[in-house]
Parts: structure tokens; sequence; C-alpha cells
């Protein structure tokens, strides 16, 4: 008897719930009334996973910006890249640029990228350090795991000083003077 007594209280408390959830009759209610549920931040996306459940990945990267008076000789993606712990990923703006099959002088020479630690995500683990190479010694540009910054033909390095791998989305734009 106790038993039929607590699954009668349980599915009246359910019945009542999905009455609340659906609404009610109530003509005073609006759309504008409506609360959102489950939103997320703009540009993230997710997706499920079996074991886990719902899972945040990182928003698309923006494309960098080249300053105004530069006339763009090149412009990519270097995708995701993998980085271990302890490691450092090397870009080359110059060779880039020659790969691209024009290489303006480095006094009219801007390197702009794009970044954005895609794994893990949130990167709220990541220690991600950005260090411009440069007279022999490193310059340390960043330490956000996204951002955008400009540099002229000096190479970069985007070393992994944290506990984790890491994953970095990279996009960049090469622009010199006409």
């Amino acid at each position: 008897m106790k038993s039929r007594v607590i699954a009668l209280l349980i599915t009246a408390v359910a019945v009542t719930t999905l009455l609340s959830a659906c609404g009610d009759d109530d003509s005073t209610a609006t759309p504008d009334a409506a609360t959102a549920a489950g939103t997320k931040e703009p540009g993230d996306t997710t997706a499920t996973d079996q074991a886990t459940g719902p899972v945040i990945t990182a928003p698309a990267l923006a494309d960098p910006q080249l300053d105004e008076q530069l006339t763009e000789v090149a412009r990519g993606d270097l995708g995701e890249v993998e980085i271990p712990v302890g490691g450092v990923y090397y870009i080359d703006p110059a060779t880039l640029a020659a790969q691209a099959g024009d290489v303006p002088s480095c006094d009219n020479f801007q390197f702009a990228f794009a970044w954005q630690v895609a794994d893990p995500y949130p990167p709220d683990a990541a220690s991600l350090e950005w260090e411009l190479q440069r007279d022999g010694g490193n310059v340390t540009l960043s330490r956000d795991p996204a951002g955008e910054q400009s540099v002229g033909c000096d190479s970069l390095q985007a070393a992994n000083q944290g506990d984790a791998p890491i994953t970095l989305s990279i996009k960049y734009a090469i622009g010199g003077l006409p």
C-alpha cells in the first residue's frame, strides 16, 4: 500500500511538472516573456558524446585583419596543430610569403595571425605562450588561449607550457606596402 501511494505521488509531481513546463492556458503570456533554456555563447557549438553528454567546441576562428594601407599578399589557414606538453610549434612568416610567390621587403611586411585553443575547450587549464624570435632572444607576445597579433618578418613560436596536450587553430594574412 505504501509503495502505491509513493508511486501516485511521483506520478502527480511528474504531471504537475509537465503541465507547468508546457504552460497553462494563460492568455496573458507573450513570446517576449519566454526564457531561454540551454543557451550558449555566440559561435560556440555543441556536440553530444555518447559517454559524457554535451560537449562544447571552440567558436569559429575569425580571419585576421591587415592594416588598411597594406596590400594582401597571402591568406591561409594552418588548420589544427597539435602541440604536446612542453612542445613548440614554429611559424616562419617569410617562408609562408615565399610559398605564395611574393615576399615583401621586411621593412614593409606584416604577418597578422589569429589563434584559438580548440582542444581542450573551454581552454581554462591550457597554458599557451606566443613568442617572437628577435635578435637571438625571445619576446613574449601573448599568454592568451585565443587572440590576434600582427608582427613583421620575425619567426614565431607557440609553446605549450601546460600539463596536457593542446590543439591550436591558426589563420593568417600577409601584407605589404604596394
